[in-house]
């Protein structure tokens, strides 16, 4: 059985995580200066091979996300640009007040869920 369990994914919908965190633009005149003739339209294409929103459409196995609410890193948005390009059997878990990391109810969660996808009863102690 294949399936995924991404926990606060990124690389999604690259020009909304530029949006929705600034901090990411801070690199960007930086490898202008160093490139000349590159552009802030010429990276964002380069980016967008590396996009996982691109190529989600090509995810065929079972997927279950989580990501934290109030997430500054990776921004919620970002991935959920990502998921709902999935075709696939999804389900997500958000986390209102969780920032960059996984609640551990979320851990526990995702090992039910992947001892199901594996036909496994028992995980063994909580």
């Amino acid at each position: 059985m294949v399936f995924c369990a991404p926990d606060i994914p990124w690389m999604g919908d690259w020009k909304g995580y530029l949006e929705a965190a600034p901090w990411g633009m801070e690199n960007y005149p930086k490898l202008i200066r160093a490139n000349p003739g590159l552009t802030l339209e010429g990276i964002n294409r380069l980016l967008s091979y590396f996009d996982t929103m691109n190529m989600a459409e090509w995810i065929t196995c079972p997927v279950l996300m989580s990501v934290g609410l109030q997430d500054d890193v990776c921004p919620p948005r970002t991935a959920f640009t990502t998921y709902h390009a999935v075709k696939s059997l999804k389900e997500y878990h958000v986390y209102p007040f969780a920032g960059h990391r996984v609640e551990p109810v979320h851990q526990k969660l995702k090992d039910r869920w992947m001892a199901g996808m594996l036909g496994i009863d028992a995980l063994g102690a909580d």
